[in-house]
């Protein structure tokens, strides 16, 4: 069943196929698909849709993706992923006009909180190359503890990149 969560300032639904256009004019930019492990980059309009379509299809119950809101904008992306067992995966992207603005803090906030509830996740994880401090900042601000250093994949870039893992279980977790 899918879900929509609000913020203080922040609409998060699921998104939809219709959202393509949308989602390539604001997050078409290499600053913001260079920092994600698994979208091209450039991403177009029909890139953009066939991962919609894709999020549509996934399971209910371990995968939750939400498009963000701010004042009636798109602004980014962000989601939670059944990784293996009670441990979730989350993940998240804003176009580079919403940087800085504690957006991405509270959707992740948000998220987590979710999975908390409705996953019934029991540790949750994220990951952020290590040229992208700002992400790694984030995490920490939920209560995301480092783990270790690894290299991880980007699509966007084609090449594995030094990445941090980040994870917390719920009693680490800050509201």
């Amino acid at each position: 069943m899918p879900h929509t969560i609000r913020t203080q300032r922040l609409l998060m639904r699921p998104p939809s196929p219709r959202d393509a256009r949308v989602f390539s004019l604001v997050l078409n930019d290499w600053r913001v698909v260079a920092n994600t492990g698994t979208w091209p980059y450039p991403l177009t309009k029909e890139r953009a849709a066939f991962r919609l379509r894709y999020a549509q299809g996934m399971k209910p119950l371990e995968d939750h993706v939400f498009a963000l809101f701010h004042g009636g904008a798109f602004i980014g992306t962000c989601g939670i992923h059944r990784e293996r067992g009670p441990v979730y995966s989350i993940g998240y992207m804003l176009g580079v006009d919403y940087w800085g603005k504690g957006f991405a803090t509270e959707a992740l906030r948000a998220v987590c909180d979710f999975g908390w509830r409705i996953c019934r996740a029991e540790r949750i994880a994220g990951d952020a190359f290590i040229s992208n401090p700002a992400s790694c900042r984030v995490m920490q601000k939920v209560g995301m503890g480092f783990v270790r250093s690894e290299p991880g994949w980007s699509a966007a870039r084609g090449a594995y990149l030094p990445m941090n893992r980040y994870e917390m279980t719920r009693t680490e977790f800050r509201p």
